[in-house]
């Protein structure tokens, strides 16, 4: 995001920058547009992570131990019945211990489950990271979508070499397996704000 939008953003952010932490303050370019009109609700998993993002509205929540069960996400399923979609944030979801069942559970009930990471859970190696991502979204009725954080933030955390490999990985698992989408969240660093 460049020009007038990015100089409109840090403006708003400059009067009320609390309303920028999270999400809002991302500039995000995604390959597919969202659905239209559907239905959505967002169930912020777990404050589990396992990178320590400065910049992460979730920094300093990373060992509170909050975070959703198995059992809790099957209770709330009686509220959410009825919604075709839903978002997963967290921390990152895919590091609750017990995702592959939570995903499985939302996969039974959702057309779409769209989930915000960082991918680092997920294995670099192509044989392992099918496996993987097969055994928590393979043949399940849901599509999901893996929404990826790529952004200057997360490769320094990381280290160039597995940014660069895991941003590759992902980008091959959403071009070979056909019930997977795989989004990227580009965040700009001119958007970063104080005060969360």
């Amino acid at each position: 995001m460049t020009g007038d939008a990015a100089a409109l953003l840090q403006t708003l952010a400059a009067v009320d920058p609390l309303y920028f932490s999270s999400f809002y303050r991302r500039a995000r370019l995604f390959a597919e547009r969202p659905t239209p009109g559907a239905a959505t609700a967002t169930l912020d998993l777990t404050t589990r992570c396992p990178l320590r993002c400065g910049f992460c509205f979730a920094a300093g929540t990373q060992d509170s131990g909050r975070e959703f069960s198995l059992a809790d996400v099957q209770a709330l399923e009686g509220q959410l019945h009825g919604l075709d979609r839903l978002v997963v944030i967290g921390g990152e979801p895919l590091a609750h211990p017990q995702f592959g069942a939570i995903a499985r559970e939302l996969g039974a009930n959702h057309r779409e489950i769209e989930i915000y990471t960082n991918a680092v859970p997920v294995p670099l190696d192509p044989a392992r990271r099918e496996r993987w991502l097969t055994s928590r979204f393979g043949g399940l009725p849901a599509r999901f979508v893996l929404t990826v954080a790529v952004d200057a933030d997360h490769k320094a955390e990381m280290g160039n070499a597995a940014f660069s490999r895991r941003i590759e990985g992902m980008r091959e698992a959403g071009r070979s397996l056909p019930w997977l989408g795989v989004r990227w969240n580009v965040n700009d660093a001119r958007l970063h704000t104080t005060g969360y």
